[in-house]
């Protein structure tokens, strides 16, 4: 299995030092994440020095980088038709792209941290089906993690970045404040979840 991936998550990931054990939820390899070419560039470039932009401290950088620059690019879809529809619903260009590209391979992943992108697909009744049960959003995977590794491991490391301003997640500043217990933490994932037009769309790993 594979899975494309848009640059929001991967950051959170880098950040609070969770790459190893998301990659471990999912079931997949570096190698099976797939981004898109222009971001591997940009992390090759002058050692990451095209990552400015993105607010990694050093060391969530190299692990950024690490990452993407053992990560697939994507083969961006021919069908200007899927990528007009998914425009005109106003899908930005990068995420456009992503889930385009996905709808080549029934069997992957989508992981995006960009839940406005994941209702507007719920818009397009047809393309939204494809990708029933297919997406990884930041809130089933850290419920997944939870799952698999303990509320109080996840909690200390993205308490640490939360507190020196490393991470500006706003769902993990309201999730996971350092004093919530595991019940507020969930519930506040499951509320985001239910919050998107689609819920069907987000894969059950974190049940």
């Amino acid at each position: 299995m594979i899975a494309f991936s848009d640059v929001d998550l991967l950051v959170v990931l880098a950040q609070t030092d969770l790459i190893t054990e998301a990659l471990s939820v999912l079931n997949i390899k570096n190698q099976d994440v797939v981004v898109t070419n222009t971001l591997i560039l940009r992390a090759k470039s002058s050692g990451g020095k095209g990552l400015a932009n993105l607010g990694l401290t050093a060391q969530g950088k190299q692990r950024f980088v690490n990452l993407v620059t053992n990560s697939k690019p994507i083969i961006e879809s021919q069908d200007s038709h899927i990528l007009a529809r998914l425009s005109d619903e106003g899908i930005d260009e990068g995420e456009a792209i992503l889930f385009a590209a996905a709808c080549t391979d029934d069997n992957s992943l989508v992981v995006t941290g960009d839940k406005r992108a994941l209702n507007d697909l719920a818009k397009i009744t047809d393309l939204s089906e494809q990708f029933k049960y297919r997406v990884i959003c930041l809130e089933n995977l850290f419920l997944a993690l939870f799952n698999k590794y303990g509320y109080d491991e996840i909690k200390e490391k993205v308490a640490i970045v939360l507190e020196t301003g490393a991470c500006e997640n706003k769902t993990l500043a309201l999730c996971m404040k350092r004093h919530h217990k595991e019940s507020d933490a969930h519930g506040c994932m499951i509320s985001g979840i239910n919050a998107l037009s689609y819920p069907s769309l987000l894969a059950p790993i974190h049940k």
